[in-house]
């Protein structure tokens, strides 16, 4: 009875994450109550409390949920070759142009999340305890790539992946703005990654 139970809370705290991500991009952070989500699914807003005590605490579950279930298929990744990294990245740039799930978590994140400095600190330093930070890790592989001898040892892989994580920002606001399709989106980081990158290999690309 007690595993039962354990998994019945997981699969309620799971449901309350999927009911929030679909208010808060709807209505946007700021005006999303806890009772909002309840009445999305069925419970009292009392059920809500129990899995989060505050909306921070709701809001970094939610990220770190979406991130679970579609980031940490590339996060954590240590390719070997520069056309590795290519792939795993363009890989993920062409899942972002068809999967619509996916855009919505970006869109939410992107725009109906009323940054304050005082709430991105917070959900930051909340995130980064429990995963790290996707750009240092990004980083990290091109450390991994200049150890290998596929990436230049003279290039700073902090500025280079600086400049990728800016251009797949930029190019994504744009793509959820709708000044662009998605699919020129995945043009863009291909072009962009073969155009940052590729000056830096130092074996010939296969």
């Amino acid at each position: 009875m007690p595993r039962r139970t354990k998994e019945e809370a997981a699969q309620t705290r799971r449901r309350i994450l999927e009911a929030a991500l679909d208010v808060f991009t709807e209505k946007g952070y700021s005006k999303t109550r806890f009772v909002d989500i309840a009445e999305r699914i069925g419970l009292s807003k009392g059920a809500i409390y129990w899995h989060f005590k505050t909306k921070v605490d709701l809001l970094t579950a939610v990220i770190r949920h979406a991130e679970e279930t579609y980031f940490d298929e590339v996060i954590g990744r240590r390719p070997d070759t520069l056309a590795e990294l290519r792939k795993i990245v363009l890989g993920f740039a062409r899942k972002m142009t068809e999967d619509k799930q996916l855009q919505k978590i970006e869109f939410f994140h992107h725009f109906q999340i009323e940054w304050s400095a005082e709430l991105m600190t917070d959900v930051h330093k909340r995130l980064e305890a429990l995963r790290g930070d996707p750009s240092e890790d990004f980083e990290q592989s091109l450390i991994h790539l200049q150890e290998t001898g596929d990436l230049s040892p003279e290039v700073d892989v902090g500025k280079l992946a600086l400049a990728l994580v800016a251009t797949w920002i930029g190019a994504m606001e744009l793509a959820l703005m709708k000044e662009c399709a998605f699919e020129q989106f995945y043009e863009v980081m291909e072009f962009s990654f073969d155009t940052i990158l590729g000056p830096h290999a130092t074996r010939p690309k296969t």
